[in-house]
C-alpha cells in the first residue's frame, strides 16, 4: 500500500533524471515515491516498462505515451489503465471504499502534481496543483489514502486535505511534511509526517500532541479492531485505540526488521520489509511468514484473508491463503513497481514505471 527500491534513490533525483536527463544522486530526506515510502526511485522512460510477453524485449513504453495517452496492454487479465498522456503515477491506496493514484507530468517550467479515482474506464483526475521547478517538491503527494465512497485523504509538505467531492478540504495542519496517512472515515484521520509526529483529525480538530519518538521512520499505517499499526524503520508496531493523550510510544512491538508497508482487509493485516520479511496478522497477533524472497519488499495490498499481493523492485509475490508464490503471468507489466492496490473482489492495481496496470481476478 514505499522507500527504497533497487536504486535507493531519492525521487528529487529520480525526477530530474526523468525529466530533465541528468544524473544525481539524493537524499532519504527528498520526497519520495509511494504510500510514505519516501526513498523509492521513479524509473525514467526508456525499455523498462514493458508487459511480459509482448514481444520485442523494449516492451511498450520505448516510445513513451502517444497524444491520446496510454495504450492498452494484451488481453491476458492484465490490462494498462487509461491515463492522459505525460502523466506518470507512482502511489496508489485502495480498498472497499475505491482505489486511489497519484503522481506527476512536467510541463513547462514547472509540474503538475495530480491526484485521482481509478475505475476500470481509466484514472479519473480530482485534484491538480501547478507549481514551478523552484518549489516543486513542496507540492508532491505523499500521504494517499482512501476515506469515503468517493473521498481519500492526500498529504505533503505542510498540507493535508480530503479530496473528491467539491473543492478540497484542508483537515489538519502539520509542521513538516505528510508522510503516509489511514481514515476510518472522515471524522477519524490519522497523519504520520517525516519528524515522527502523529496527528489525529475528528472531523473539526486535530491534534499533534502524540509523538513517534524512537519508534523509526514511518513508512504506512493501517487500522482495524481498535488497533493502529505503523510499519517503521525499525519495526513493526501497535497501539491500542483511543490513543491515551500524552501518548509517546507504541504499545506493542509486533515484528523485528525494517518494513516498508503494511495493508489489510476486515481483521487480517499483512506487512512487508526488508531482505524479504512479511508478517500476517489475524486473531489478535501478529506471526512472521516466509515469502520466498531476499528482495526488498516495498508494497503489499490485501483483498482478503487468502488473496494478498507483496512486491518489491521487479518481483510480485501472491498470497493464496497459506504461502506466498512468485507471480509470472503473461501480459503481466515487467517495470519496477512502485506501489500496489487491491479491491475485495480481487481485482489488483499495480504501478510500475510510471504507469497503472489492473488485474482481473
Amino acid at each position: 500500500m514505499k522507500h527504497s527500491l533497487a536504486s535507493r534513490s531519492s525521487i528529487g533525483c529520480a525526477l530530474l533524471a526523468l525529466f530533465a536527463g541528468v544524473a544525481c544522486s539524493g537524499s532519504s530526506d527528498d520526497a519520495g515515491g509511494g504510500k510514505g515510502k519516501e526513498d523509492a526511485s521513479i524509473p525514467g522512460d526508456g525499455g523498462d516498462g514493458g508487459v511480459a510477453g509482448s514481444g520485442g524485449g523494449g516492451g511498450q513504453n520505448d516510445s513513451g505515451p502517444n497524444d491520446s495517452g496510454h495504450d492498452s496492454a494484451p488481453s491476458t487479465g492484465w490490462s494498462l489503465v487509461a491515463s492522459p498522456a505525460e502523466l506518470r503515477l507512482y502511489r496508489l491506496a485502495g480498498d472497499a471504499r475505491g482505489v486511489w493514484a497519484s503522481g506527476d507530468r512536467h510541463v513547462s517550467g514547472g509540474r503538475v502534481f495530480e491526484a485521482g479515482r481509478l475505475s476500470e474506464g481509466g484514472f479519473e483526475g480530482v485534484y491538480e496543483k501547478h507549481s514551478s521547478d523552484t518549489v516543486a517538491p513542496n507540492f508532491f503527494i505523499q500521504a494517499l489514502a482512501p476515506v469515503g465512497a468517493r473521498t481519500a485523504v492526500i498529504g505533503g509538505q505542510m498540507f493535508v486535505l480530503i479530496i473528491g467531492e467539491g473543492e478540497p478540504r484542508a483537515v489538519t495542519s502539520v509542521t513538516s511534511d505528510a508522510k503516509t496517512a489511514f481514515a476510518f472515515s472522515d471524522r477519524d484521520v490519522w497523519i504520520s509526517t517525516r519528524h515522527g509526529s502523529l496527528t489525529h483529525f475528528n472531523g473539526t480538530t486535530d491534534d499533534r500532541s502524540r509523538g513517534l519518538a524512537d519508534s523509526g521512520d514511518v513508512q504506512a499505517m493501517w487500522g482495524t479492531s481498535g488497533m493502529l499499526f505503523f510499519a517503521t524503520t525499525e519495526g513493526l508496531r501497535g497501539v491500542s485505540l483511543p490513543i491515551p493523550l500524552g501518548w509517546n510510544e507504541p504499545s506493542t512491538e509486533e515484528l523485528s526488521g525494517s518494513f516498508a508497508d503494511v495493508d489489510g482487509a476486515l481483521s487480517v493485516g499483512f506487512a512487508v520489509g526488508d531482505a524479504g520479511i512479511a508478517g500476517r496478522y489475524e486473531g489478535g497477533s501478529w506471526t512472521s511468514i516466509p515469502t520466498g524472497t531476499t528482495v526488498d519488499l516495498t508494497a503489499v495490498a490485501v483483498a482478503s484473508g487468502d488473496n494478498a499481493w507483496a512486491a518489491g523492485e521487479r518481483t510480485l509475490l501472491h498470497w493464496d491463503g497459506s504461502r506466498f508464490t512468485q507471480v509470472q503471468e503473461e501480459g503481466m507489466p515487467t517495470g519496477e513497481i512502485t506501489d500496489l492496490a487491491a479491491e475485495p473482489d480481487g481485482t489488483l492495481w499495480l504501478a510500475a514505471s510510471g504507469q497503472v496496470y489492473r488485474r482481473r481476478p
